[in-house]
């Protein structure tokens, strides 16, 4: 007899790219961080900054990443350093997905909600207050750089089934990276959602469900209620 999947308890979700697009605006943002640094240190152009942080693209996916590659290569003040990053980094020029605050809305009076992203305290931080997501994830949002360990470790994710007081078979993970979000969530035994956006269908996907914008996640739901 096969195994009837447990009530959904919690939904924890990933935060960029999942719920926030910091894409769309990304290649400005380090325009402006590059600009900054080619201002205050001379012989350097914006355009070789550009090239150096494409050529990293194998070498490191993250874009976080790449930059601080780049900014580590050059020995800045930190004072120039500290103000590339935050135009690279600044809230204020990112969006919420559409939709993504109504479903929380929707969601939050029938599932503890929660949060799992990989990052840096103050950014990660400044993103949730800019867009009024903290009162979604008041103690139930875990930072890689608050507890000093990333996606995809499991660990990351026991800490986030520990907040929100579910265990791992009542847990929906909500995420747009298959290695990070839902390899990482599989292997502490969630049910996994994978926002597929503009990636199309993947038949060899590792995810219980894959849909192609998060207000669809609903949906989702209504199918795992019809497998109890």
């Amino acid at each position: 007899m096969t195994s009837r999947r447990p009530p959904v308890a919690a939904i924890l979700f990933d935060l960029d790219e999942t719920l926030l697009d910091n894409t769309s605006g990304r290649m400005e943002r380090y325009r402006e961080a590059f600009g900054r640094v080619a201002a205050a240190t001379p012989g350097i152009e914006v355009d070789d900054l550009f090239r150096r942080y494409a050529n990293l693209h194998r070498e490191l996916a993250n874009p976080y990443d790449r930059l601080q590659r780049v900014l580590d290569e050059l020995s800045l003040d930190p004072a120039v350093r500290e103000h590339a990053t935050a135009a690279a980094f600044d809230p204020s020029r990112m969006r919420l997905h559409s939709g993504a605050i109504e479903l929380l809305e929707d969601l939050r009076p029938r599932y503890r909600l929660g949060l799992v992203t990989n990052g840096p305290s103050g950014f990660q931080r400044a993103k949730l207050a800019t867009f009024d997501l903290s009162r979604f994830f008041d103690g139930t949002a875990v930072i890689s750089g608050e507890v000093g360990v990333a996606k995809p470790d499991p660990v990351i994710f026991e800490l986030a089934a520990a907040r929100v007081a579910a265990r791992p078979g009542e847990i929906v993970f909500v995420g747009d990276d298959l290695m990070l979000d839902v390899m990482g969530a599989a292997a502490a035994g969630f049910t996994t959602v994978w926002i597929r956006g503009r990636a199309g269908h993947a038949a060899d996907s590792p995810a219980d469900f894959q849909v192609e914008h998060v207000t669809e996640l609903p949906a989702v739901l209504l199918a795992l209620e019809g497998e109890r």
